[in-house]
Order: C-alpha cells, then sequence, then structure tokens
C-alpha cells in the first residue's frame, strides 16, 4: 500500500510524508547529514556503489565537512559547555558520536527523542506479529537500544523500516484480509512514522539550537552588591572568558577556527618570503611567472625558515661581539631580524 500514493490513501500526511522523504535522501536537517556512514555504504556491490562514491560529498574544509567530522551531537551539550575552547568541540572518534541519521533514531536522546523513541519501540512490540518480518525485527532492536548489536544489512533493512518502506507482511491474518492489511499500513504510517519523525524534528531542532548558540546571550558585566561600612556599594566587574564561551554556537567556534587557520597559514608564508634565503635571491624580472604556490600553507618551509633565522640572529649577534668596530650595526641588523622573527 505504501507504494500507491500513501498520502492520497490517507496513510500518511503531507508534513509526514516531506519529513520521510527528506529523512531517505539524508538531508533532513541534521548536523551529519549526507555523512555516508556504515548504514549505507556496505550495502551497494558493482556499478550502484561506483555511482554512489560519485555522488555529491561535503568539500574538505567546508562548514557542512566540519559539522560531519568534528561537531559533535547535540545531545551532548558540548555546545554549552566551558570546556568548549579544549578537547571537546572537535570531536575525538569514537568517544562523541555525529549526529547522523542513524544515531538520531537510535540513540540520541535531545528533547523528547526518547519519549518518542519508546513510543514507537512499544507500538512496534505489539504489532511485531502482524508484520511477521525479520526487517521489523531489527528496527525493534535499534529502537530498544540494542542497535550496536546490528551488522551493516540489518541497520540497512531497520532503517528502510523506520523511514516508511516497510517489506511485505507475512503474518497469515494480513496477508487473507484487505481489512486488516489496511489496518495496519494506516496504524503504521499515522502511528509509528509520526513518533519517526517526531525524533528527527528534535534532532533538527537541536541542531539549530547548536550552530546558533542559546538565545539568551549572557552580559558582558556581572553586577556584584557590597555592603562596606553600612553602605551599599554595586561593583561591575567584567563577566569571566568562560561566560562568553558558553554561549558561542558552533557556527561561531567554525569561524573563529577558520580565522585562526588562515592566520597561522600567512604567517608561515611570511616567514618563507622574510627567510635567510630569500635575501641572497635575485628579484624576479617582471612578466616571469612565478613558481607553484604551495597549496599546504608553507608548513615544511616555515618551520625551517624560522630555524634559519634563529641561527642567522645567533650569528650576527656573535659577530657582533667579536668585531667592536661595526657592532652597532651588526646589533642593530640583528635586533630587526629578531622583530621579524617575532
Amino acid at each position: 500500500m505504501f507504494c500507491r500514493s500513501p498520502v492520497r490513501a490517507r496513510l500518511l500526511t503531507e508534513a509526514t510524508r516531506d519529513c520521510i522523504l527528506d529523512a531517505r535522501a539524508d538531508r533532513c536537517g541534521l548536523l551529519a547529514d549526507r555523512l555516508g556512514d556504515d548504514v549505507r555504504e556496505r550495502v551497494l556491490i558493482g556499478p550502484p556503489q561506483r555511482e554512489r562514491e560519485r555522488a555529491y560529498h561535503a568539500q574538505k574544509g567546508s562548514w557542512e565537512w566540519w559539522c560531519q567530522t568534528h561537531a559533535p551531537c547535540p545531545c551532548t551539550g558540548c555546545f554549552l559547555a566551558r570546556d568548549v575552547i579544549v578537547a571537546g568541540i572537535w570531536r575525538p572518534l569514537p568517544a562523541r558520536a555525529p549526529q547522523s541519521r542513524w544515531h538520531a533514531l537510535t540513540t540520541c536522546c535531545v528533547g523528547e527523542a526518547a519519549d518518542y523513541r519508546a513510543r514507537a519501540a512499544g507500538w512496534l512490540s505489539q504489532r511485531l506479529s502482524d508484520f511477521g518480518t525479520r526487517q521489523a525485527q531489527y528496527a525493534l532492536a535499534a529502537l530498544s537500544g540494542n542497535a550496536a548489536q546490528l551488522g551493516p544489512l540489518e541497520r540497512h533493512a531497520a532503517l528502510r523500516f523506520m523511514l516508511g518502506l516497510p517489506d511485505s507482511p507475512r503474518a497469515q491474518i494480513v496477508v487473507e484480509s484487505k481489512e486488516a492489511a489496511r489496518t495496519l499500513a494506516l496504524a503504521y504510517g499515522r502511528g509509528f512514522l509520526k513518533w519517526i519523525v517526531g525524533i528527527l524534528n528534535e534532532g533538527r531542532k537541536a541542531a539549530c539550537v547548536a550552530r546558533s548558540g542559546p538565545r539568551v546571550k549572557p552580559n558582558a558585566v556581572h553586577t556584584t552588591v557590597i555592603s562596606y561600612r553600612d553602605r551599599i556599594v554595586v561593583l561591575d566587574r567584567p563577566a569571566p572568558r568562560s561566560v562568553w564561551t558558553t554561549s558561542r554556537g558552533l557556527r561561531e567556534v567554525w569561524s573563529g577556527a577558520c580565522l585562526v587557520r588562515r592566520a597561522f597559514r600567512a604567517l608561515r608564508l611570511w616567514t618563507i618570503m622574510a627567510g635567510p634565503e630569500v635575501l641572497d635571491k635575485m628579484p624576479r624580472p617582471r612578466g616571469v611567472p612565478a613558481a607553484e604556490p604551495d597549496r599546504q600553507g608553507g608548513h615544511e618551509a616555515g618551520c625551517l625558515a624560522y630555524d634559519q633565522w634563529s641561527d642567522f640572529i645567533h650569528l650576527t649577534t656573535a659577530l657582533a661581539e667579536k668585531l667592536h668596530t661595526i657592532a652597532d650595526k651588526l646589533l642593530a641588523i640583528a635586533g630587526k631580524h629578531r622583530r621579524k622573527l617575532v
């Protein structure tokens, strides 16, 4: 029945159908959408798998890639924690799970997701005999807290059941009676899938809050009232850094990380351009193209240039100590290069 326009047959509402279709395409508004985890990567064989490998993937270094590989699931509360500037926001594997589609449906406890999952598992446990398929058993195991014990193929089957793609029921009563089949399909569409959509909606709301941070921003000033010699004195003190840290969202954290990365890459590049080896090179004539730029930001050459600068400064200082006639000039040169190094 779900293959033939379930909305027109009144088995699903339009909103539930749209949310289920987005979840099938892995674009339901979670932080780790399009992650490509084990739920789907190990299922296809041959040309379909090659077609999937050519599908869309987030570009490395982009915001979407950062959410997939580094941002933790909002159920851990990392974007509200005070250790957001240390190890924690950069998700270590496997300590913190990403907010993927499978994690949101089977494990995540943000908002009322745990309540919706318990209702879905309770409904499925009562109707398990009506389906009579292994797919329904895998879905019940995933919703009951045994998702880690399922293999890739079993997880894929459970995910299909939870996203409105069930196998045909094999129970004798449902097969022989059209009325029983429609009753089961109606309960499945307007009962079970309703709780699944509720779980996905809770995850999407939590992802939106995690991106922007909490709505209530803390004040930059802490007001303290002190009683001093029978007088009440009000002191305004700046809030600690941890208070501002808790108000940041993942988007602001990612922007700050990009700024730091660009600053260090520019520093490395500048170090190469100002290294001692460049002092003896002839200037490039006009019209002559430059060499291929370093796409890695000059990490290795930058570290080498820092060491060369340090040796150059030590050599210049040692010469100044030996040669008293031009000591002032050499010390001035060493001081200028020391400022460059800093």
